[in-house]
């Protein structure tokens, strides 16, 4: 066999395992996860909600929650009666420290 001819196979058999794309990683990668997801207004009573995104669902828990904790709405507005997600957290992490 002609050397050329054996160095042009080598080489093209050493180039096909070559990619310069990043192979995807098996195993334990976990899609990309977010527990509190704003709920926008037209799916909710807007009733003294003041912007999109101040009600998240808790994907965890299944509650609503507010994302700020420091603004009172009129009283005998529902938006009151909801935990903040920042509480929520703070039960959880407490119940689990005991």
């Amino acid at each position: 066999m002609n050397v050329k001819w054996i160095l042009t196979i080598v080489s093209a058999v050493a180039l096909t395992g070559c990619s310069s794309q990043p192979q995807p990683a098996t195993g334990s990668a976990k899609p990309p996860y977010q527990r509190f997801v704003p709920i926008p207004p037209e799916t909710i009573p807007t009733q003294n909600v003041p912007w999109n995104g101040f009600v998240a669902l808790d994907t965890k828990t299944g509650t609503l929650c507010r994302t700020i904790i420091n603004k009172q709405f009129p009283a005998g507005s529902w938006v009151n009666d909801i935990p903040a997600c920042s509480q929520i957290l703070k039960a959880e992490a407490d119940s689990h420290d005991q």
